[in-house]
This record gives structure tokens, sequence and C-alpha cells, in this order.
């Protein structure tokens, strides 16, 4: 009896024992799958998004490849656009200076030591001194300076797209005279200048501008005789006609 009791107990341990042994063994083995699954699934979210980061940054070059193309387009646009512009105001410049030529040939005989025709950023600038063109304290163009008048408006007529402002100056000498000063006299000076130009040789009152500066715009010093008279004078500004360059800059 006691020998069969023992088997039994041999027999239940050794169930037990089995029992036991398999089971914690297959806990392990799920905690290691679960762990692997897990390690698994953060590998492919991994993957993923390094695609996902490759793919935006190759939408990023491939945009930036693009806008690129469309700037290296612009600039060769805008190359084209400064060189024909450069063109044009190098056109003009010898338009102006053909100009220039003809106006100095056709005064030479009015202008003397006093007078000049010079081209300047775009612009003729004819300097009278006021012996040729008025009697002292005088706003009324004497004989020769209406000969001289003639003589300009001859050349302006052949250039009607050109407008003309026409600058009186004096000296810092005060002057007055039935309550006219020294402003009044360069401003009077230069209407008369354009009344001249528009009914007695028929430019165009639309292209000519009078303006009087006074003493307020030497070109010499008021300090000595010969600065005071070349402030006194009439200034003819021819200026350029900008229209081609400007359409073409818009």
């Amino acid at each position: 009896m006691v020998k069969t009791y023992a088997t039994l107990l041999v027999i239940a341990g050794a169930a037990v024992f089995s029992s036991c042994g398999p089971s914690k063994k297959m806990r392990a083995a799920t905690a290691r799958i679960d762990s692997l699954t897990t390690a698994n699934a953060e590998l492919l979210n991994l993957k993923n998004t390094l695609e996902d980061s490759v793919q935006s940054k190759a939408n990023a070059l491939l945009a930036a490849g693009q806008a690129l193309q469309t700037a290296q387009s612009e600039c060769e646009a805008a190359k084209n656009d400064l060189a024909a512009t450069k063109n044009l105001l190098t056109e003009e410049h010898g338009k102006l200076d053909a100009l220039r030529s003809r106006l100095a040939e056709e005064l030479k005989d009015f202008l003397g030591e006093e007078g000049e025709v010079s081209l300047d950023n775009g612009k003729i600038r004819i300097g009278m001194g006021n012996s040729l063109l008025y009697p002292t304290g005088s706003s009324v163009v004497n004989a020769r300076g209406r000969k001289a008048l003639e003589a300009l408006a001859g050349v302006l007529n052949d250039y009607p797209d050109l407008s003309v402002n026409i600058v009186g100056g004096t000296d810092d000498k005060p002057f007055r005279s039935n309550a006219a000063d020294n402003w009044s006299l360069s401003t009077d000076r230069a209407n008369n200048v354009v009344r001249i130009l528009s009914s007695r040789y028929q430019i165009s009152p639309a292209r000519l501008v009078a303006s009087g500066k006074g003493e307020f715009d030497p070109v010499a010093d008021n300090s000595t005789a010969e600065g005071r008279a070349k402030n006194r004078r009439t200034e003819i500004v021819i200026n350029g006609n900008l229209t081609q360059v400007w359409n073409a800059l818009n």
C-alpha cells in the first residue's frame, strides 16, 4: 500500500512538473513574440515616415528646380530688356548729340563767349547771356536776340517731339523797378522768349515751359563781376524724347 502511494506521488509530481515547465516557456515565447511584433510595428512606422520624408524632399527639390528654371528665364528676359533699353538710350543720345552739334553751328554767330551749347544727362542746354537777348534791367527781347531765337526755332521746328524749357536767371544784386524784383525779372524774360518762339516762329505752345529762378540758381560766384555776368543768363533746355525708353521698360 505504501509503495502504491509513493508511486502515485511520483506520478503526480511528474505531472505537475511537466505542466509547469512548458507553461513558463510558452509565456516567455509569447512575450518575445509580442515584443518582436511591437518592434516590427515601430520599424514599419519608421520606414513609412522615412519614405514620406524622402518623397517630401524629392517634391521640394523638384519645385526648387522649377523655380530656378523660371528665375533663369526671367533673368534672361530682363537682360534682353536691359540690352534693348541701353540700345534705345544710346540711339537717343546719338540723336541729341547730332542736334547739339547742329544748334552749336546755327547759333555760333550769336552765342559768342557768353553762351554755349552742351549735352548733359539727356538734356541739351543752350546758355544765352542776357546781353544777347535783353537791354540791362529789361525783359524786352532786342533785335539781335530775336534773330538768335529765329535761328533756334528753325532747328526746333524739325524736332516736334522735343519739349523746351526756358529758364531765366539773374545775379544777386538787388533789382527793383515798378515793384519788380530779380525773380520777377527772370520770369518775365523767360515768358517773353516763350511768346516769341510760339507766336512769331510757330513753336507749339504745348512744347514750351517758362520758368524764372532769379538769383537762386547761380552757375558762378556772385562775388565777382565775371561770375555775376554768367549768372545773368537765359537757358534753353531741350529734353530728349524718352517715350520709347519708358515703353520698353513697361
